[in-house]
């Protein structure tokens, strides 16, 4: 049976809104996967870093010119707080973490990977994680 890009998107949609930082319990909490954030967003003060990731979780502008990902996978936003964009991606892996999953739609056998970076930090390099 073939599975649609909006059930794909909708586990995207769930995975990024779901994310909770301040969950004590990491194993729940990295149960589908976590985010990896650059050296750049790391080093922001509290307020502007809580600003860039509720800004990614909460992030809905999939019909724009920039962002036509189906799958609603990948975003950039411009933030005036810090002013730079922020891009960020999602990359499905295995649950090892080491090789791309086979199958997306599939969360036993699926983790993402959410990383976010600045626009100034990714104009060449946008890296994805690596184990």
């Amino acid at each position: 049976m073939p599975h649609s890009i909006e059930v794909l998107a909708k586990m995207n949609d769930d995975f990024r809104k779901g994310y909770n930082i301040f969950n004590e319990d990491l194993r729940e909490r990295d149960k589908n996967g976590f985010f990896v954030y650059s050296e750049f967003v790391k080093k922001l003060d509290y307020a502007k870093f809580m600003t860039v990731h509720s800004g990614v979780t909460i992030y809905a502008d999939f019909t724009s010119t920039h962002e036509l990902s189906k799958e609603r996978n990948k975003g950039r936003f411009f933030e005036e707080r810090i002013m730079s964009s922020v891009n960020w991606e999602i990359n499905y892996y295995d649950v090892n973490y080491r090789n791309p999953s086979l199958d997306p739609y599939n969360p036993s056998i699926t983790r993402r990977v959410l990383t976010v970076m600045l626009g100034h930090n990714c104009l060449n390099n946008f890296t994805k994680f690596h184990p």
